[in-house]
């Protein structure tokens, strides 16, 4: 981190406080996600994947429509720093 650019550090203070307060306040239990699990293993044919929560589904779904993955970038970007302009400090 000591060789990066503050703008750059800034972007990657502001990543980690996002990730931090998603998993403090919108994390699924641990609960729900094992019923899930165990539920898919006790299936004759389980599925590739089991979606335990519809929380990122308006994002996953951007991956299909958006051939060259731009608009689920920016979605994303906009996700973790609050859309706008993204740089230096900023809350």
């Amino acid at each position: 981190m000591q060789g990066l650019d503050a703008e750059t550090r800034g972007l990657y203070r502001r990543f980690l406080q996002h990730c931090q307060s998603l998993f403090r306040d919108t994390a699924q239990e641990v609960e729900d996600v094992l019923q899930a699990f165990l539920e898919a293993m006790g299936t004759p044919c389980p599925p590739l994947r089991r979606v335990t929560t519809q929380l990122f589904a308006p994002l996953s779904r951007l991956r299909l429509t958006s051939p060259d993955g731009s608009a689920y970038v920016q979605a994303m970007h906009d996700f973790v720093f609050g859309g706008g302009e993204a740089g230096g400090d900023q809350p």
